[in-house]
């Protein structure tokens, strides 16, 4: 709340002095609800302002304020829950791109980013939830994705940072279907070991004839479940999962299993397991 206060009102004096200030960088990609993982938090929140103002940079009045090139059309403003104000804002995908440019990140910290910044976009210019199955049913459109990942990769090209390599190598692999933080670490890891990447969110009948959306899909028979620690809360959760693997491999699927500390520290256990499958599949 403290924070919230303190960016709102330096953004309003900024406005009073004329100055076309937004939220942007880690702080705007934090509001849009992007992941923080693999990049240093800033202390303060980050209002960007255009260059040739004459501004102080740097801490000003608790908020960071560093200079930067903005396109207007990429600024929209947008109410959060506990600011009491619509604040200008750089939009999820501009964001995320920004994010994900930084040096410090792992690529799997890289391509998470941008999976939520594009799957972030594509909710609010279709005005449907950023979650579920309307979001779902739209990116399986591959034109639809492939008209995304371009808007992406020109405003890349484009914009005013540092590390547009980088961040160009992460958007060659990136894949909005792709839902999760712990997904988009397991991608970059098939992608480092040169596996063949699967369908992800891919829609599979069990042998009762229901239809499940799996993680990934390897091939035709080779379903590879990323086992986060809130998927399985309770003993209900643990016994739909465990009928619906049998239901899946009676149907004559192989259902191969990982963890967030397999994949973050041990990724080649989880290729290795992966490829064990295919070979058996």
């Amino acid at each position: 709340m403290e924070d919230a206060l303190r960016l709102v009102d330096r953004l309003e004096r900024l406005c009073q002095l004329g100055v076309p200030a937004c939220v942007g960088e880690r702080t705007a990609h934090g509001l849009w609800g992007g992941p923080s993982w693999g990049f240093h938090i800033s202390a303060w929140p980050i209002v960007m302002v255009p260059h040739g103002w004459g501004l102080r940079r740097g801490v000003v009045g608790g908020v960071r304020i560093v200079e930067r090139s903005i396109d207007s059309d990429h600024v929209l403003r947008h109410r959060f829950a506990g600011v009491a104000a619509d604040l200008p804002i750089v939009d999820p995908l501009l964001a995320s791109l920004q994010v994900a440019a930084r040096p410090e990140m792992p690529i799997g910290a890289r391509v998470a980013s941008l999976h939520a910044g594009l799957r972030r976009q594509l909710s609010l210019s279709e005005r449907v939830p950023d979650q579920g199955q309307h979001l779902s049913y739209l990116l399986a459109d591959p034109q639809r994705r492939s008209a995304l990942l371009a808007q992406a990769q020109t405003r890349a090209t484009r914009m005013d940072i540092k590390g547009r390599q980088r961040l160009l190598a992460a958007l060659a692999i990136a894949d909005p279907r792709i839902e999760s933080l712990l997904e988009s670490i397991s991608w970059a890891a098939f992608v480092a070991a040169e596996l063949s990447l699967p369908e992800p969110q891919a829609a599979v009948l069990g042998a009762s004839g229901r239809e499940y959306r799996v993680d990934f899909l390897f091939g035709k028979n080779v379903i590879g479940e990323c086992d986060g620690a809130i998927k399985y809360m309770d003993p209900k959760s643990l016994w739909r999962e465990k009928k619906r693997q049998e239901d899946l491999e009676q149907a004559g699927f192989v259902v191969v299993r990982w963890t967030w500390e397999e994949i973050v520290h041990h990724p080649e256990v989880v290729v290795a397991r992966i490829t064990s499958a295919l070979d058996r599949a």
